[in-house]
């Protein structure tokens, strides 16, 4: 969907299917105006982020959005530990 509209956004709320996650990401990062958000559901993945030995798809992908949304220094990111985690990214720059 986030290639079907034009122009920037005030937030983004990313609830894809979690293999997508790094993709929209690499989407959205960019059109999110400084002082929008990008909010991402599912982000701990019922703790299975956290397990190393854990490698399927989605876990794997989610690992990567979560280390690509910390280390952009466009953005200051939390996660808030609600159910599966929230990963809230506030675009400073």
């Amino acid at each position: 969907m986030i290639d079907q509209v034009e122009g920037d956004f005030d937030i983004v709320f990313n609830d894809v299917d979690k293999h997508y996650c790094p993709e929209v990401f690499r989407k959205a990062a960019g059109r999110i105006r400084v002082g929008g958000l990008l909010v991402t559901d599912n982000v701990l993945w019922s703790g299975r982020v956290a397990d190393a030995s854990v490698r399927d798809r989605d876990t794997t992908a989610i690992r990567s959005f979560n280390k690509m949304l910390f280390a952009d220094e466009r953005f200051y990111a939390t996660i808030i530990p609600l159910r599966d985690g929230v990963a809230i990214g506030l675009r400073v720059q």
